[in-house]
């Protein structure tokens, strides 16, 4: 993932919420849009799912209009991700990235 976003020419890093939530990863494209990703090898844990999409709900007004990404390696169904949290399978990511950077 770090290097689809590098290879964008994006401006990476990690990131805290103010409640000191973890986010992956904070892209900063060339475009100036800002991009929040969480990674997850599987999301079908109830638990698991609220520990990745946490951090969506607790940012401050300045990522608040960030795009928002889970991207998991094992789960397909998007049950119980926020609507504004885009789930994209890691497969999908890395075979179409192209595609999902022009849908942006």
């Amino acid at each position: 993932m770090l290097h689809a976003l590098i290879k964008t020419g994006a401006d990476v890093g990690y990131f805290l919420t103010s409640n000191k939530y973890e986010i992956d990863f904070h892209a900063r494209l060339p475009s100036g849009e800002l991009w929040l990703v969480q990674v997850s090898l599987d999301i079908s844990d109830e638990t698991t799912l609220a520990r990745e999409i946490r951090p969506f709900a607790n940012l401050s007004p300045a990522e608040a209009g960030a795009r928002k990404l889970l991207i998991s390696l094992y789960s397909s169904s998007s049950v119980g991700v926020p609507d504004e949290v885009e789930h994209i399978s890691a497969s999908e990511w890395l075979l179409s990235f192209e595609t999902v950077l022009a849908a942006r």
